[in-house]
C-alpha cells in the first residue's frame, strides 16, 4: 500500500500507513505458500557411508577421500 502511494505522489511514511491500515482493519495480500514438489521415497535404500562421517585430512593417504557439495 505504501509502495503505491508512493508512486501516486502521496507524502506519507511506512509505518503511518501501516499504523492506519491496522486500525481500519485491513491487511496486505500475502505470497502464496511455496508447494512440495520432491517426495522422498520412504521404501528407497539409503547410500552406504564409507566414509563414517570423517572428512578430516589425512596425509598419509593422498586421494583417498574425495567429496563434493552442489549448495
Amino acid at each position: 500500500m505504501h509502495a503505491m502511494l508512493k508512486r501516486e505522489g502521496a507524502v506519507c511514511g511506512r509505518r503511518r500507513v501501516a499504523r492506519l491500515m491496522r486500525a481500519a482493519g485491513l491487511e496486505g495480500r500475502h505470497r502464496r505458500s511455496r508447494h512440495l514438489t520432491t517426495v522422498p521415497d520412504p521404501r528407497a535404500a539409503s547410500r552406504p557411508d564409507l566414509l563414517v562421517r570423517d572428512f578430516a585430512p589425512d596425509p598419509d593417504a593422498l586421494n583417498t577421500r574425495w567429496c563434493g557439495d552442489i549448495t
